[in-house]
């Protein structure tokens, strides 16, 4: 069994890659186990329910504008659901597996400062819903309309009530638009063409993040197309999976 290094990791809030300025990370599953004890039981019982996610991030403060404590502080309070994807031991490349939250609050923050260290901001968040083990399709500059190259891949079929979902996320921009999406197939386009997901398109005019999702029936094969693109490049990262315990 392969053994992995905790660097390099991929730490990704909304559409900010925060990598370079964080060097811990902390994914907690927590099983909500309810106790059913009765009288004539011969030992406690119990059921499980829904499982909670907790995650922390430690890192070093960074004040310069759009940088890593101006997007924190902004998220701070806002009342408002964050995209928080986490990528244990690799750099979030085509066909790299990570989780996504897909409703992250802030639960903390902090900002220690010491004589003789860097000044820290470490942050810890609460997700609401359910998670999804990503992976990514991919992860790349483009430039143009058509098939992202070497974004297709075997990711596996869901039947009718499982959640299909995909992360979009536009993490560099220099354009004025673009649209975004996911296709599917049974054998990668051999004898079954790939065609649109319903309902798994985004159009972008910026940095942004997207979240899609379905319940209907999806073919193994899925891969990225952008059907218009304006501008020079933009770099963009798609991630997919299907919801935990959806069905």
């Amino acid at each position: 069994m392969a053994r992995s290094a905790g660097a390099p990791s991929t730490v990704l809030i909304d559409e900010f890659d925060f990598s370079g300025r964080t060097n811990q990370l902390s994914i907690d599953f927590t099983n909500n186990l309810g106790e059913v004890t009765a009288f004539s039981d011969d030992g406690s019982e119990y059921v499980e329910g829904l499982f909670g996610v907790q995650a922390s991030l430690n890192g070093f403060f960074d004040g310069a504008a759009s940088n890593f404590d101006a997007e924190m502080w902004t998220i701070l309070g806002d009342g408002q659901d964050h995209a928080v994807g986490l990528y244990p031991g690799n750099s979030a490349t085509s066909g790299s597996i990570g989780y996504e939250l897909q409703g992250a609050s802030v639960l903390s923050q902090e900002r220690p400062a010491e004589v003789a260290g860097a000044i820290l901001l470490n942050a810890s968040f609460q997700n609401s819903g359910t998670v999804i083990r990503s992976t990514v399709l991919d992860n790349q500059a483009v430039t143009t309309t058509g098939t992202v190259s070497g974004s297709n891949q075997n990711i596996g079929s869901t039947a009718s009530g499982e959640r299909f979902v995909a992360i979009i996320r536009v993490v560099a921009w220099n354009a004025s638009s673009l649209t975004v999406n996911i296709q599917e197939s049974t054998d990668d386009g051999s004898g079954d063409a790939y065609v649109d997901i319903a309902g798994f398109s985004e159009v972008f005019s910026g940095l942004g993040t997207a979240r899609l999702q379905t319940t209907s029936a999806t073919e193994a094969w899925k891969r990225i197309s952008l059907s218009t693109f304006s501008g020079t490049s933009a770099t963009v990262f798609v991630a997919v999976g299907k919801d935990h315990g959806v069905s």
